[in-house]
């Protein structure tokens, strides 16, 4: 973090990342980050325990990784807030909605569906962290 110049603020993207740690590594990372870049943001995504259970089994199973129940994972919003005064949760979108608009009339109706159905089941979701200056 020290070879980053935060002076002006900093965007952080972890797509695909944090499921691989425990909350608790999540948690201290972002307040580390919240404190070395005030005035900037983390975006991130999230999975239910569900998806999680689902999703990440198969693909750490490869590893020799069998239990997953203490990977991170975000069942409600509430999880992600009060980790320290300087981080606040800004948005929260659905995972499918954060890359495109469902309501585009060029995508087909099942789409729409499938789409919204992995969201509800998995809770997937996208995040944007906002570290306070």
């Amino acid at each position: 973090m020290e070879k980053i110049d935060g002076t002006n603020g900093a965007i952080f993207y972890a797509a695909g990342v944090l499921y691989y740690f425990t909350k608790e590594q999540v948690k201290n990372l972002t307040v580390e980050m919240a404190e070395k870049f005030p005035g900037g943001r983390l975006v991130f995504d999230t999975v239910g325990k569900f998806g999680r259970d689902v999703l990440m089994k198969g693909t750490l199973k490869n590893m020799g990784m069998n239990d997953v129940s203490g990977l991170f994972c975000v069942e409600d919003p509430a999880d992600l807030m009060g980790w320290s005064p300087k981080v606040r949760l800004a948005t929260r979108k659905s995972y499918m909605q954060g890359y495109y608009s469902l309501d585009d009339p060029n995508i087909k109706g099942i789409h729409r569906f499938l789409a919204g159905l992995c969201d509800r089941l998995a809770k997937m979701y996208i995040n944007r962290m906002e570290f306070e200056e």
